[in-house]
């Protein structure tokens, strides 16, 4: 009959099998996940003395990590609990901590405010990078409910604000517009407009919801001026307006290639584009001679020249070109 194992030191996981914690290089991002599979592993195998807890630490750490704990005095005079706080503090755990400030969550909302939110997919992607960054400073109390609310409403675009407000007003007239809007009410809202459903779904969608709010708005921006017009623009003009500015990217980033040539390869170009325009001036000078030279006898005065002007320009039309009488006299044996 087999006897139950007795947990203790030696029945904890060895480095690198499957469940031994990932070797500790010193990355204060990993820190305080690594003690806290480290403390979980003892629990699991009755490791309770400080002694052994202290000393078994060293064999999930890589060597820089096991110099740096060998020199720590819990570690020299063993206590779990204060090497543990003294490793946390070494490797600096409290820097993965420090994730997010809420300028980052405003830097956040700038961004996606400006995408298009006409779909339920959309909508739930934004809720997940807006939690990740404000759930997480809501968490550690670096910002209200109130301020965790109204950015979450001000990332929104300004079409589903009006649907939104519209649907949160139907459902409490009395609805205290002084305050934001409660994050779970908006949520709410923004599901029931943007429902996946709907029997209209595919005409429903982000031009629906523009053109519904075009036509409120219509008469009450005819008063304003240019540059509050361009402020209030009615959502209407999102996707219009993002084409415009896809063949303006297209256009401009045409116009980069243009302008981002280097000054040795603008050289190179323009010498070879001279060479280019040289050759075949050349070339027509001497077809142009040639030509001439064909309707003059050799006997005539003006052939000498343009002979010598043929050849000096290509040395292989003397293969097709008759020299002047004086060159054959001189040829000749006296």
């Amino acid at each position: 009959m087999n006897q139950p194992t007795t947990l203790s030191v030696i029945t904890m996981p060895i480095p690198g099998t499957r469940y031994a914690p990932k070797k500790f290089k010193g990355d204060y991002t990993r820190v305080r996940d690594f003690v806290l599979q480290y403390e979980r592993i003892c629990h699991a195998n009755n490791v309770t003395a400080d002694d052994e807890k202290c000393s078994s630490i060293l064999q999930y750490c890589s060597t820089y990590v096991c110099k740096i704990i060998e020199g720590i005095k819990h570690f020299i005079t063993p206590s779990c609990n204060s090497l543990r706080d003294e490793i946390l503090q070494y490797f600096d755990g409290a820097k993965a901590e420090a994730k997010f400030k809420e300028h980052h969550l405003k830097q956040l909302v700038n961004v996606l405010h400006k995408k298009q939110m006409g779909s339920l997919d959309d909508f739930k992607s934004y809720m997940r990078k807006y939690v990740c960054v404000g759930g997480w400073l809501l968490a550690k109390s670096k910002i209200t409910q109130d301020i965790f609310n109204f950015f979450f409403w001000k990332g929104l675009s300004k079409t589903l604000h009006y649907h939104i407000e519209n649907r949160l007003l139907q459902r409490d007239p009395t609805l205290d517009l002084s305050q934001p809007f409660a994050f779970d009410d908006v949520v709410k809202a923004v599901e029931h407009v943007l429902h996946r459903d709907r029997f209209d779904d595919e005409d429903f969608d982000s031009d629906n919801l523009d053109s519904d709010l075009e036509s409120d708005n219509s008469s009450s921006s005819l008063d304003n001026s240019s540059d509050s017009d361009k402020e209030e623009e009615p959502p209407c003009y999102i996707r219009r307006t993002t084409k415009q500015k896809k063949e303006k990217k297209c256009t401009s980033e045409t116009e980069k290639e243009r302008k981002l040539l280097s000054p040795s390869k603008l050289k190179k170009t323009l010498h070879s584009l001279d060479k280019e325009e040289h050759t075949a001036v050349k070339k027509y000078e001497v077809e142009t001679l040639i030509k001439k030279l064909g309707s003059l006898t050799i006997e005539d005065p003006n052939y000498p020249l343009l002979y010598y002007r043929a050849i000096k320009l290509e040395t292989d039309a003397r293969l097709i070109l008759r020299p002047p009488t004086i060159m054959n006299q001189l040829a000749r044996p006296s």
